[in-house]
């Protein structure tokens, strides 16, 4: 087993800090996504909720597009 320069485990350190730092932005990337997916299975929820309760598909998206928009803060043109 040979033995590491100080200068070795310090470049070797540097190499696994960028790994982390990798690692760390696609954790961040893939929690942002999982929110989205989390997002768009309440709204289909939603929609399918409107269509349980007897509205047509047409109708249920519409009143799922208000919603969305409502909740997003935008003014409905209904």
């Amino acid at each position: 087993m040979s033995v590491k320069t100080r200068n070795e485990l310090l470049e070797e350190i540097e190499q696994k800090n960028d790994e982390i730092d990798v690692l760390k932005a696609d954790i961040e990337k893939l929690e942002k996504y999982r929110k989205y997916d989390e997002m768009a299975d309440e709204i289909k929820a939603i929609n399918d909720s409107f269509i349980r309760s007897g509205f047509t598909e047409q109708q249920a998206f519409e009143l799922t597009r208000g919603a969305v928009t409502a909740a997003a803060g935008r003014p409905t043109l209904f």
